[in-house]
């Protein structure tokens, strides 16, 4: 081949260009192919609620500088991050200095973050520092509840922080990946709000719930309403079988009644039953609604995006209240829909 044959000048001219490095050519060649070559990876999601902000970088930074110190000899080439905002705009930042120093003036607020650190790291087995990368993701639903904040183009992300590592050595990657997931799993939120979180993860069955009860309420007032115009039905002919002069006028006073009032009955139960049913599915859904609260996490690196989270933490935190006063307002409308009934029948 050509390049078996290169002879390089006995003397040369660095005004030309060249540059002389510490390296024999074996040793340049595995040291460029160690920055080149394709690394493993290992990776790691985690999803759920969580407040990140200029702490948590600062600490799965020390995290990360701490764990390395301990392992082998390494240094830190790169660290830059990227903040996606809600209108889709983009700042990359360079250094933990930056994310400090950081103002935005504009009125938006973060629903991705992407942090990336590159080291080489000299490992004893190796002649060489090799090139390993750590990227972290931390990506928000946060937009879809502050739609007056809301600038368009909003792509939803998803409440997840995910971890990849890009590595040559598997022990050092997969030891870093635990020691940088460890933390991250304590930004998760855990156990909090039982009986909002019950609900909201069944909301469709709570929604089913409430319609089949606000009907079968509907059921029983009418029933009520029923019995009572029969009773009435019945009073009026034994009024009339008991005045009536002869037979015949009795039994067709009784026929008239019957037909008069079985026939104002069956139209007044025919829309009763129509309205209850409808009424009762209208009613589930609004309490499907209410009850469905979608989790939601938080890039906290803006004035917005504080006032944003107290803002929506809020509207969270009085969704089971609304769903206490929903079920009070079906109980109300079934009593009221049950004596409107009752009384149209017994006019």
């Amino acid at each position: 081949m050509a390049d078996e044959n290169l002879e390089l000048p006995a003397e040369i001219d660095f005004s030309k260009g060249y540059l002389k490095l510490p390296f024999g050519q074996d040793q340049f060649s595995k040291f460029i192919a160690s920055l080149l070559g394709k690394p493993q990876t290992i990776s790691k999601t985690f999803e759920g609620e969580f407040s990140f902000d200029l702490n948590s970088i600062r600490n799965i930074f020390h995290v990360i500088e701490q764990r390395l110190s301990q392992q082998s000899e390494a240094y830190m080439v790169q660290f830059s991050g990227t903040i996606t905002f809600n209108d889709n705009s983009t700042v990359t930042l360079d250094g933990i200095d930056s994310f400090a120093t950081y103002n935005e003036f504009r009125p938006i607020f973060p629903v991705k973050l992407s942090l990336d650190w590159i080291y080489m790291v000299q490992f004893k087995d190796k002649d060489f520092p090799e090139k390993q990368e750590i990227i972290l993701e931390v990506s928000t639903t946060a937009g879809k509840y502050t739609n007056e904040f809301y600038l368009g183009g909003y792509i939803n992300y998803g409440n997840k922080i995910d971890i990849r590592i890009f590595h040559t050595n598997r022990i050092w990657g997969t030891d870093l990946l635990l020691a940088i997931g460890g933390y991250v799993e304590s930004l998760i939120e855990q156990g909090n709000h039982r009986s909002r979180n019950f609900l909201s993860k069944y909301y469709e069955a709570v929604g089913w719930l409430s319609a089949i009860l606000l009907f079968l309420g509907f059921a029983l007032g009418g029933y009520i309403a029923m019995t009572s115009a029969s009773s009435n039905t019945v009073a009026e002919i034994n009024q009339i079988t008991t005045n009536a002069e002869t037979v015949t006028t009795a039994i067709s006073g009784a026929i008239e009644t019957i037909f008069r009032d079985q026939s104002k009955l069956f139209l007044l139960i025919n829309l009763y039953s129509i309205a209850s049913v409808f009424l009762s599915i209208f009613f589930g859904f609004i309490v499907s609604g209410i009850v469905h609260v979608e989790k939601t996490a938080f890039i906290l690196l803006t004035e917005l995006s504080y006032r944003n989270k107290k803002k929506v933490v809020d509207q969270k935190n009085k969704r089971l209240l609304a769903f206490l006063f929903s079920i009070a307002i079906g109980i109300l409308i079934n009593i009221i829909s049950s004596y409107i009934f009752g009384f149209l029948t017994s006019i």
